[in-house]
């Protein structure tokens, strides 16, 4: 089961999906991609770990109730807010995807002392990794590279209409790449947080035993960065910085780092 969970870690970028468009789902004749129920690729992997969690017979000893009763009460609160919602169907499958989420998070919260760091920051390295080089290749060729069947990779092109444009060094128009993700934002906002990843992996002993794998790592690190500076997200390259100046500064000064514990 720890195995599930370290796939959907990878996997949790990965835009492959079924869409089930509903008359809702058009504002003034044209389809809007919000607003249509999506069964996704790591969806289905969440709920087949969460069915063998239920069917573990350890389950009732080991979870905490309160957890779930302060999750049941969340979402009791939630319930009426659905109920009277505009669009039905639209508030039932973000109220359902807030279950699913949430019972995941439980489920990382009472396996978190099983899991291993290594194979953790792996995971997401090798995400990052992936959508690193995808998102290269997109700027490279300022278009998708293989298409939709390819880990979900949104297709376009410069005649794509709506697809958002930056102004070059040298004048000239530039698409931001998107890897598998339907906004150049939201794949800044994926790398920031597996760049903190990887960050953290670097500190862990057992990579700085393994010449090997310090290399993967910090090849992964420069791509991902180059990755994250073509985003052109300037509101992700602010989050990084705020998150990962402190952690540096508390790695080269142990002094400070010995002072703002004590």
């Amino acid at each position: 089961m720890l195995n599930l969970f370290y796939l959907i870690l990878f996997l949790l970028p990965v835009n492959l999906a079924k869409h089930f468009p509903v008359p809702s789902s058009y504002v003034s004749g044209i389809l809007v991609d919000y607003l249509i129920p999506t069964l996704y690729l790591t969806d289905i992997l969440i709920i087949l770990l969460l069915i063998f969690w239920l069917l573990e017979k350890k389950t009732t000893t080991n979870c905490n109730g309160r957890y779930f009763q302060a999750l049941f009460l969340f979402l009791l609160c939630l319930l009426p807010s659905v109920i009277f919602a505009n669009s039905f169907i639209h508030a039932l499958y973000k109220y359902l995807k807030i279950i699913e989420f949430s019972l995941f998070g439980l489920w990382i919260y009472h396996h978190r002392l099983t899991l291993s760091p290594t194979i953790v920051v792996k995971s997401v390295t090798l995400a990052v990794l992936f959508q690193s080089l995808l998102a290269i290749g997109q700027w490279l060729r300022q278009s998708s590279l293989f298409g939709y069947w390819f880990f979900g990779e949104q297709p376009y092109n410069p005649a794509t209409p709506g697809i958002d444009k930056i102004i070059w060094l040298d004048g000239s128009l530039k698409i931001p790449p998107l890897a598998t993700f339907p906004h150049p934002n939201v794949l800044a906002g994926f790398l920031v947080i597996g760049l903190v990843f990887i960050l953290q992996g670097l500190s862990l002993k057992a990579f700085k035993d393994r010449p090997y794998w310090k290399i993967f790592l910090s090849l992964s690190l420069v791509l991902g960065l180059a990755a994250l500076f073509l985003t052109f997200s300037l509101s992700a390259w602010l989050a990084f910085l705020l998150i990962t100046v402190p952690f540096l500064l508390l790695s080269i000064y142990p002094k400070i780092k010995a002072l703002m514990i004590s």
